[in-house]
């Protein structure tokens, strides 16, 4: 479970994705976006187009904040905004796989932004 500080809320977000970038993954899309302060927060999205049974959205959505939440425990990120747009084929990848490619487009992301 992502602590309170790490969520990030779109519902008060209304410019977001205008204004972040955009990485792909094997299993998810991810849009990123610097803040000037605070923490890492991160959002997930399951599309009902995609993914029809909410049980099978629900579970993607789980694990992708188990992942997360493993990732801000072993890595320190400066303050940015992260939503990452799961795909069916998230929940079939082992897990330490996907711990190292978000990490790995996390990192290359947001170094290219200039940080």
């Amino acid at each position: 479970m992502l602590t309170k500080q790490n969520r990030l809320k779109l519902r008060d977000e209304k410019q977001f994705f205008s204004q972040a970038q955009k990485f792909s993954g094997s299993g998810f899309t991810g849009f990123i976006r610097e803040q000037m302060s605070g923490m890492a927060e991160f959002t997930f999205l399951a599309p009902k187009k995609y993914i029809p049974g909410a049980v099978q959205r629900n579970k993607l959505k789980r694990q992708a904040r188990g992942v997360v939440n493993e990732l801000l425990h072993t890595q320190k990120f400066s303050p940015l905004q992260c939503v990452l747009v799961l795909r069916k084929n998230f929940g079939l990848q082992q897990r330490v796989l996907v711990l190292r490619e978000l990490q790995e487009k996390l990192n290359r992301v947001y170094s290219s932004t200039g940080k």
